[in-house]
């Protein structure tokens, strides 16, 4: 028994180098980066980018909190693990462009063009995304948390386990896309469209689901516990296995 004890603190021991070493990086400050030539893992935050034309940039791990890119041309521009925490990306257009474990909470991106980004695990939190298009967007796990998305766009998409909980997604639409056990727990669908697409285990529960309209869409084993659906419509979708669906609802 004692010498099983000592193998484990050494095996232990031996781990305790390469834990502080991964640390001891994260913790390292990013060399400050030229703003005439931005290049990945670099502190960018003193820069204005506003209007640039970025196509193609490799930004990687980049540290652009706070950094203005409105209006910017960034299509197929390399995000990922970036820093982007309440970045203005107002009108920036990122078609194409790898955000994965990028970080954009509290970012302003009004009407920004997501469209066929990669994005798993990326964190939206507390993100202004109002008219934001997301088509054809990958992002399994993707993090909305709290999110304005009202007249948001998503189309195509897939966004399979995405944390929606708590948006705000008034009047906006989602066709045709993979959002299978999603969570839109309490968040403010008033108004929204879905159609074609796959929320089979998605979470509703406390949601304002008032006037949505649901069309040939998969609801199997969907929570729907304590949400509004007054005045919501449910036209050819399967609801097998649904909770908290109001008979006239649930299909028979």
């Amino acid at each position: 028994m004692f010498s099983m004890h000592r193998f484990a603190l050494s095996i232990a021991l031996l781990a305790l180098p390469a834990a502080s070493s991964a640390a001891a990086r994260d913790a390292t400050p990013l060399p400050k980066g030229d703003c005439a030539s931005p290049a990945p893992m670099t502190d960018l935050r003193h820069c204005d980018f506003t209007g640039a034309m970025l196509m193609g940039a490799d930004l990687h791990g980049a540290n652009l909190e706070g950094v203005k890119f409105s209006k910017a041309r960034m299509n197929g521009c390399d995000l990922t693990g970036a820093k982007l925490a309440k970045a203005n990306l107002r009108w920036a257009n990122l078609e194409g462009c790898k955000l994965g474990r990028a970080s954009l909470a509290g970012a302003d991106m009004l009407h920004v063009k997501l469209t066929s980004v990669q994005a798993d695990k990326a964190d939206f939190t507390g993100a202004f995304m109002f008219g934001a298009i997301l088509s054809r967007a990958r992002g399994e796990n993707a993090v909305f948390r709290g999110a304005h998305l009202r007249d948001v766009e998503i189309d195509e998409a897939r966004l399979p386990g995405a944390d929606f909980s708590r948006t705000m997604m008034f009047r906006g639409f989602i066709m045709g896309s993979d959002l299978k056990g999603a969570d839109f727990s309490a968040a403010n669908l008033t108004g929204l469209s879905i159609e074609e697409s796959d929320l089979t285990g998605a979470k509703f529960g406390k949601a304002n689901m008032a006037g949505v309209n649901l069309v040939d869409t998969k609801l199997g084993h969907a929570d729907f516990t304590g949400a509004n659906l007054e005045n919501a419509t449910l036209d050819g979708c399967e609801t097998k296995g649904a909770r908290g669906l109001p008979a006239s609802l649930a299909k028979k």
